[in-house]
């Protein structure tokens, strides 16, 4: 039986949620909203919409929701009746029935939700949809600050790293909880990029649908919403290139500051550290040194070896 719980892609800003995210919605299956938002804002402030199960409360609520500036970026409209109809209201279960909704005007039958900063809202999904999926995308944060400090969000390579360490953090934390395998699974951005046909198939089959190479196909689809449709780069072919730029492109204090204050992570996520990288070069260089010394005093021995042989020859002439 083909799953139906909600598929939240979530990621430190500038980690590849995008690309995750429209991957995903590229499966006839599958309908990923960009980028809602609202989920957190309506789970602290549900009491305001106390009780759903009466005077049209959960009407009100769907009409909210709708209001969301995310929700008409993506489209999302109310089915009165649907919301109407729904038996003991929630919070989960008014969204749900917005969201599948939404993903049926798409000809999808399941929906999900691509939004970076729920990557710390991950127990409070947890509570409002107990059989969600949740794909974590984790991306170098020297390449993060990059990218970050390239739009002009934030140029202070220290505060990036206190906000992606921490962020990474606490979703690892929740992922590494008891019970939390089948639902919590990591994606690493660099791995994807550079051999997506061998990373795909596992998230999609985490996620609970078939995978189909089809997905990687460039180009535009008429289900995307407009946003994705306009979105730059994301419907083109996937540049394996775009990896660990920040060893060329991130000058040396920058680095050393970055990883002052999240270098214990990105060690821990198994990316190397900027002395590390030195040292792995000079080793490299120092091998490839030696090597040449060995063939050269190679081609010097024979060279001894050949006018020894020529002296010798002369003698005993």
């Amino acid at each position: 039986m083909m799953s139906t719980a909600p598929v939240f892609v979530t990621g430190y800003q500038r980690s590849g949620t995008t690309l995750l995210g429209n991957l995903l919605d590229r499966h006839p299956e599958l309908a990923i909203f960009v980028e809602s938002f609202f989920l957190p804002k309506y789970y602290y402030a549900r009491w305001l919409y106390a009780p759903l199960s009466r005077g049209g409360n959960a009407v009100r609520l769907a009409r909210a929701i709708a209001a969301e500036e995310s929700a008409a970026l993506n489209g999302l409209e109310v089915d009165e009746e649907a919301v109407s109809a729904l038996e003991d209201p929630t919070l989960a279960s008014v969204v749900d029935t917005l969201m599948r909704g939404w993903a049926a005007s798409r000809g999808k039958s399941r929906w999900g939700d691509k939004s970076p900063g729920y990557l710390t809202k991950l127990p409070l999904l947890r509570r409002m949809f107990p059989e969600a999926k949740f794909v974590n995308i984790i991306r170098d944060g020297r390449d993060v600050f990059l990218s970050v400090k390239r739009l002009g969000w934030e140029d202070d390579p220290a505060m990036v790293a206190l906000q992606w360490a921490s962020a990474i953090g606490k979703a690892r934390a929740f992922g590494a909880s008891p019970g939390r395998s089948t639902c919590y699974l990591e994606v690493r951005y660099e791995e994807l990029i550079q051999d997506p046909e061998a990373v795909l198939p596992a998230v999609f089959e985490f996620v609970g649908v078939e995978y189909s190479p089809s997905v990687l196909e460039p180009g535009a689809r008429e289900t995307q919403i407009q946003q994705l449709r306009d979105w730059p780069k994301i419907n083109e072919k996937i540049d394996p290139s775009n990896v660990a730029r920040w060893t060329a492109a991130m000058p040396e204090e920058e680095v050393e500051r970055f990883e002052e204050y999240a270098g214990h992570v990105l060690r821990a996520l198994g990316y190397p550290l900027a002395d590390e990288n030195r040292r792995t070069s000079a080793v490299t260089a120092l091998g490839s040194a030696a090597r040449r010394v060995l063939l050269a005093g190679g081609g010097l021995r024979r060279r001894m070896s050949a006018a020894r042989d020529a002296v010798s020859t002369r003698l005993r002439a």
